[in-house]
């Protein structure tokens, strides 16, 4: 008579991962809304318009903060460092249609990349609090309540 092998299955069943889950892992989050990152986008070709429209005598690079920093803040760390790329990109395309005020390519690239890097900076100083605040609301007694 053919025994018949128990089959290998890796995976759990749904039933016993419940009722064996582990409580220090956290619950995998439900999906997020694209409605962020396309906003913060818009707000980042909104200031590159602004950019443009100022050309060389007024650089608002300053206010490619607020999107970058609001989605760090809301979607993390790789969606800002995603929203840094994109705001590098769109600095160095408006300075080359406005005429870089540079002596040469090099001062270009490195003025690109100061900013960017500062940018990149604030990105991730802001994604790092947003974790130690959800970190924070989600231990009782902390006084944060539920976090939003």
């Amino acid at each position: 008579m053919h025994r018949r092998k128990a089959p290998r299955n890796n995976r759990r069943c749904a039933d016993h991962t419940m009722l064996h889950a582990d409580p220090s892992r956290p619950a995998r989050p439900a999906p997020r809304s694209p409605v962020t990152p396309v906003l913060a986008t818009l707000l980042l070709f909104a200031v590159a318009g602004l950019d443009l429209v100022a050309g060389q005598q007024f650089s608002p690079w300053p206010l490619y903060l607020l999107p970058v920093a609001w989605l760090a803040y809301v979607r993390g760390r790789n969606a800002a460092l995603a929203a840094v790329g994109l705001s590098a990109l769109l600095i160095a395309a408006v300075a080359v249609l406005a005429g870089h005020p540079f002596a040469s390519w090099t001062w270009f690239a490195l003025s690109i990349a100061n900013r960017a890097a500062a940018l990149g900076v604030v990105a991730l100083l802001v994604a790092r609090l947003a974790a130690a605040r959800r970190l924070l609301a989600s231990q009782p007694g902390s006084g944060l309540g539920s976090y939003g």
